[in-house]
């Protein structure tokens, strides 16, 4: 997994423990199955991309969109 948890948990900062914790498990799940994965964070969408190739050049094959119920 990556050694860098930052972008990730702020992207996820705002949301309740047990999102952030579904949120985790999930980022974990992918990262088991696909070791070599590339994750993109963008912290201010509160989204995250994983696929394969290089950073913004990746193919992204999933999407983790946390969005806020009101």
């Amino acid at each position: 997994m990556e050694s860098d948890n930052q972008p990730f948990e702020l992207a996820i900062e705002s949301f309740s423990d047990e999102i952030k914790n579904i949120a985790r498990h999930i980022r974990k799940l992918i990262y088991t199955i696909i070791p070599e994965v590339t994750e993109v964070v963008w912290v201010k969408q509160k989204n995250t991309g994983f696929g394969t190739g290089i950073r913004k050049k990746q193919n992204t094959f999933v999407g983790l969109c946390l969005l806020p119920i009101t």
